[in-house]
């Protein structure tokens, strides 16, 4: 637990790199000896780690970061995999690729009540002040009648 805390006395050996610091050398050779990495990667934290199974921060901190990289190297191998997998399926015909349209949810448009003035289709999309028919392509004004209502339908 002295250790634990970083009290007064604990060595910090910043000056030197890791492969040449003999008690870096020796938090390494603890994680990898002391620490079960399966029963590690059921605990949250370094310093988790550090209590369970009564190794320095340091070491604790060194296997935490060497399962955090594992388990994101799981992850990535996984997305390459699928995406490995589905272009097989495309380039072997089983399956069309698809299109981030294609993979959104289709937003339905509110038309409005009025039918087109070219086609008669009821169409049309409220674009500002004009309208546009989404069945014959026609953009303009809207109709002028007065009698119906420029509110989408539900």
């Amino acid at each position: 637990m002295f250790r634990l805390i970083g009290a007064a006395g604990s060595t910090g050996l910043a000056k030197e790199a890791a492969y040449e610091s003999a008690e870096h050398q020796a938090n390494v050779f603890a994680a990898a000896f002391l620490i079960h990495d399966e029963d590690a990667a059921q605990l949250r934290t370094a310093e988790e780690i550090s209590i369970e199974f009564g190794v320095s921060i340091q070491a604790a901190e060194i296997c935490f970061e060497r399962l955090l990289k594992k388990a994101e190297r799981a992850r990535s191998a996984e997305r390459v995999r699928k995406m490995a997998d589905e272009a097989k399926a495309v380039l072997s015909g089983q399956r069309t690729p698809t299109s981030a349209a294609q993979r959104a949810p289709a937003l339905v448009p509110k038309y409005l009540p009025d039918p087109c003035t070219v086609c008669g289709n009821e169409t049309l999309i409220l674009l500002g002040p004009k309208v546009h028919c989404e069945s014959c392509g026609f953009s303009g004004d809207q109709s002028q009648d007065g009698d119906r209502s420029n509110e989408p339908k539900s």
